[in-house]
């Protein structure tokens, strides 16, 4: 199946090209496409070679596209923010439903019913008509942060509408506050919205300890630290047991609306990195105003700067 898909998707070795395929990968099937998936995804005219495809994962990654395994196993997907190929404390399920359930039962879909949802190509309504359907094989996911992980319902929602396909409607991001084990949290998002937070009083935080100008430093020690908590309050206290540096700790309606402004176009076929103005805008639309979110050195001229994030 995922080659099957893939087959339909491969373009060019660009970033966006690469990137789509890896997110589109990991959003149908809930895995990373092996580097024998990706050549075999290739196509016939333009066969892509061992050193080709790990120059490219390489620069995809130098653009903070990706994350791979150190070398020599740098054909290895480790990440695809805000998918996690590894596992982590951050579990997000689909639980099956669909924004329309309250409209006619469709009938059953087929394998070609899926590769007719993931290409260009008009719908065909023999097919069962209405909305294409976007069937997937995968109903869970790890995300690589608490952010991130609200970052996966964002991609699976936005990329059936850019599909012009039915709306998976109901996800729960499963964790621990403080990833310490000891008290399991859910966090539940119906229909794009975060339940818990309607009256604005959801007391639920997650806490960003590093500046988000250091985040790729090191991004997976970065997402490792970015943890969902009960409150505010306990913030503190788990920083003095870790010793780790308080940061910000963002009410988590907040991290929902960056969460959906953020990532919510990572699965398009026309994917780039925001650059630094462009993220410094995020942040300041979504109420960031801690110094964990500035980024220091935005450019005031009409120019964008080159850095990406």
């Amino acid at each position: 199946f995922c080659l099957r898909v893939l087959g339909h998707l491969w373009g060019m070795l660009t970033h966006a090209g690469l990137h789509h395929a890896l997110v589109e990968s990991l959003a149908a099937t809930g895995r990373a496409p092996t580097k024998e998936d990706l050549w075999a995804s290739s196509s016939d005219d333009e066969p892509v070679d061992a050193d080709a495809l790990r120059a490219a994962l390489e620069a995809l990654q130098a653009y903070h596209g990706v994350v791979l395994h150190p070398p020599p196993h740098s054909d290895r997907v480790w990440a695809v923010h805000p998918f996690s190929v590894a596992p982590t404390p951050f579990v997000v399920r689909w639980k099956g439903d669909f924004d329309d359930d309250a409209a006619e039962e469709r009938p059953s879909l087929t394998e070609d019913d899926v590769l007719a949802a993931t290409t260009d190509g008009e719908h065909d309504p023999s097919r069962g008509g209405g909305p294409k359907p976007m069937l997937e094989s995968a109903s869970t996911w790890w995300g690589c942060c608490a952010w991130c992980s609200l970052g996966v319902v964002a991609v699976m929602r936005q990329r059936s509408k850019d599909a012009g396909a039915r709306v998976p409607r109901t996800f729960d991001v499963l964790t621990t506050y403080g990833a310490e084990g000891a008290s399991p949290a859910t966090v539940r998002v119906r229909g794009g919205e975060l339940l818990g937070a309607e009256d604005g009083d959801d007391p639920r935080v997650v806490h960003f300890p590093i500046k988000m100008v250091h985040a790729w430093d090191n991004v997976v020690w970065t997402c490792q630290h970015m943890l969902l908590f009960a409150r505010a309050d306990d913030v503190g206290a788990w920083c003095e047991r870790h010793g780790v540096q308080r940061g910000d700790a963002v009410p988590i309606e907040r991290v929902w609306r960056l969460a959906l402004r953020w990532y919510a176009a990572h699965a398009r076929r026309d994917w780039r990195k925001w650059t630094r103005d462009e993220a410094a805008d995020i942040f300041a639309a979504c109420d960031l105003t801690h110094d964990v979110w500035n980024l220091g050195g935005v450019a005031t001229s009409d120019a964008p700067s080159e850095d990406r994030f």
